[in-house]
């Protein structure tokens, strides 16, 4: 279902709060949402906008709800130099003997409901809060999946969303979590995105009409990248023309959008890894406990004209190494650093891969506290007996360079580059 977009505008103000509740809630059944998740999307709409009212009365707010195939995106735009995003970190709480945090505990209740969040600020103030909420769906057991024999012959060709979620199947049943992407894990929503157009997936197919593989590539987020996932081989001779042949149709596909190159973060032993460049990888430990190293895989597919990377002067040389062994034109610039309030404080986004026991920390917000959220972040994964922990920070961002000091005494090292993977190149690091 491709439903349009929903805009609300109105004032922060309590008697309009039913009119908000209510349109976010309608907006997110007609998006396709069961009931459950709607109205988790219209109580995390309910404790913002309260939240507004009391730090920004009257003030003009704008709630716009998008589909996403797989979800829903309720977009929150206002005013509010003042709002305490600090609730969103995953190692918030509240004390019930402090009246600043009681007033807020809505807030910590809001980012706990929702699968995602982000904040983009503008020079002017303006706060671009975006809450995600996906619809649920089942984890597929691999049960019933099985190699077949080698193929006389196959031909490449673009799936159909129940043919993707077919092989997603497949795949679950015979390659390990950790080199699943989680879209594949639950093979309805990669059917979604696939009907929304959000992802989309070719198959080999045999002469009889068996699928045989399977590979899937998504847009990033910015719009210069593109994410594969795969190939997925089920034959048992793991036939290296097929997954060159899964490999060039997502190449051919692709090389008519304006991308700057292909990345592949999942390794298997299906990846033609000839057609990559390695830009580096990072340490994993799987369930079992054996220990191995992750590659990353990059791929140019436009002329690199080149951008600028702002980084603090302690990642300098690990900048200047990586780009000039990747031979990528970047400028390297320190940025003068935005003016904070003293009592404002960070925010982070944890991005959890539970199926292969990965955490990454994101910024979302700067703030006076940098290191000590950072520490805080570390025991709540150590807590909670997550043993690969990572840190991306976005070069394309400046305001993000203040974090690399403290995740750096944090005890965190970088550990390679992927180019145009944000608003600009993303620096990946491990403990």
């Amino acid at each position: 279902m491709n439903a349009s977009e929903v805009v609300l505008e109105l004032a922060a103000s309590p008697e309009f709060f039913p009119v908000a509740r209510s349109v976010t809630e309608n907006a997110s059944l007609a998006m396709g949402l069961e009931k459950a998740e709607a109205r988790r999307v219209a109580m995390a709409t309910e404790e913002i906008f309260m939240s507004l009212c009391k730090s920004a009365p009257g003030r003009k707010l704008s709630i716009r709800c998008t589909p996403g195939g797989y979800c829903v995106i309720t977009e929150f735009i206002f005013q509010d130099p003042g709002f305490p995003l600090e609730y969103f970190n995953m190692t918030s709480s509240v004390s019930t003997s402090n009246e600043q945090d009681m007033a807020n505990l809505g807030l910590l209740v809001a980012s706990r409901i929702m699968d995602g969040f982000s904040v983009e600020r503008d020079d002017s103030g303006r706060f671009m809060l975006k809450l995600i909420k996906e619809k649920c769906y089942p984890r597929h057991t691999g049960e019933g999946a099985s190699y077949l024999p080698p193929l006389a012959a196959f031909s490449v060709r673009k799936a159909n969303s129940e043919e993707a979620a077919y092989a997603a199947a497949q795949a679950v049943g015979l390659y390990p979590s950790h080199a699943l992407p989680r879209h594949f894990l639950h093979p309805r929503m990669l059917a979604d995105r696939i009907d929304f157009g959000g992802a989309t997936a070719a198959i080999a197919v045999g002469p009889g009409g068996e699928i045989a593989g399977i590979i899937a590539w998504d847009l990033s987020s910015s719009g210069n990248m593109v994410e594969c996932h795969g190939p997925f081989l089920f034959t048992r001779d793991g036939n290296p023309a097929l997954c060159e042949a899964l490999l060039d149709f997502c190449i051919g596909d692709i090389a008519k959008l304006p991308v700057m190159g292909l990345i592949n973060r999942r390794h298997n032993r299906d990846i033609p890894i000839h057609y990559f460049e390695t830009v580096g990888s990072l340490p994993l430990t799987a369930g079992n406990g054996e220990t191995f190293q992750a590659p990353a895989y990059f791929r140019q597919m436009q002329e690199d004209t080149g951008c600028n990377a702002w980084a603090h002067e302690s990642l300098e040389e690990f900048l200047e190494k990586q780009y000039a062994r990747l031979c990528l034109p970047r400028k390297i610039l320190r940025p003068s650093g935005r003016a904070l309030d003293p009592q404002s404080r960070s925010v982070l986004f944890s991005e959890f891969d539970r199926n292969a026991g990965n955490v990454t920390f994101l910024p979302v917000s700067p703030g006076q506290d940098i290191l000590p959220n950072v520490e805080a972040h570390l025991k709540m994964a150590n807590k909670e007996s997550i043993k690969n922990v990572f840190f991306g920070i976005d070069l394309g961002r400046p305001w993000q360079a203040d974090f690399a000091p403290a995740i750096l005494q944090a005890g965190f090292s970088p550990r390679y580059i992927l180019p145009y993977a944000g608003c600009g190149d993303m620096a990946f690091f491990s403990l």
